[in-house]
């Protein structure tokens, strides 16, 4: 038994093995510590995010940060200050006898989580779901309903004076907050969750939004 041990011993190849501790080493202190031109470009991109909160806290227009995503072709937007998280389209349980906006409840954490059809609340068409369909959490001081969109782009920021008034009209556009040149609908994240219309089994924070034709 002895003399095998020693015999796989003396197959190890030990400075290769060292040499591969010592690169696996070199690769986490790297990941823990970055080098200095990463360091210094996180350093900048930190300065330049306070130099921005700075010309805001010093007077300058305002800017407001979006979650954007697209909806029947469509692309929309709402302030990610109303947005606790965005999730994956996985199992969400139909509600029989509900209005056909709402798509279902589903679970987030042991909590159970209205689900609705954001195509049929905003009056758009819906072709059904793929890969790429997410849920938009909703909410402000903690998660009151989730929203369907057909892919979420990115968090962008622009000037709060370049979404132009749209006044509410048909029930579609009830909780539009405006329109930007680029044809980006911004939502009004205030109205939406302020809808009694989509609290289920909870009260709202206000008044429905009145949806006057």
């Amino acid at each position: 038994m002895t003399r095998t041990i020693r015999q796989k011993d003396k197959s190890i190849d030990w400075p290769s093995v060292r040499e591969q501790l010592a690169a696996a080493n070199r690769a986490t202190e790297e990941a823990l510590a970055p080098s200095a031109s990463r360091a210094a470009s996180i350093l900048e991109a930190r300065a330049r995010t306070l130099a921005k909160r700075e010309a805001t806290d010093s007077g300058d227009e305002a800017r407001l940060e979006l979650v954007v995503f697209t909806l029947a072709r469509e692309h929309y937007a709402i302030e990610t200050r109303f947005v606790r998280e965005v999730l994956r389209l996985n199992s969400v349980a139909p509600v029989p006898g509900a209005p056909d906006f709402l798509l279902g409840l589903t679970s987030l954490r042991g909590e159970i989580l209205p689900v609705f059809d954001s195509r049929k609340l905003f009056g758009l068409a819906a072709k059904g779901l793929s890969d790429l369909s997410r849920l938009i959490v909703l909410g402000e001081r903690e998660a009151a309903f989730a929203i369907l969109a057909d892919h979420v782009e990115d968090v962008a920021e622009i000037p709060a004076s370049a979404v132009e008034h749209s006044p509410h009209g048909e029930s579609a556009r009830a909780y539009l907050r405006g329109v930007t040149k680029s044809a980006l609908i911004v939502l009004d994240g205030a109205l939406l969750l302020s809808d009694a219309a989509l609290f289920i089994g909870r009260p709202a924070a206000a008044p429905a939004v009145s949806r006057s034709a």
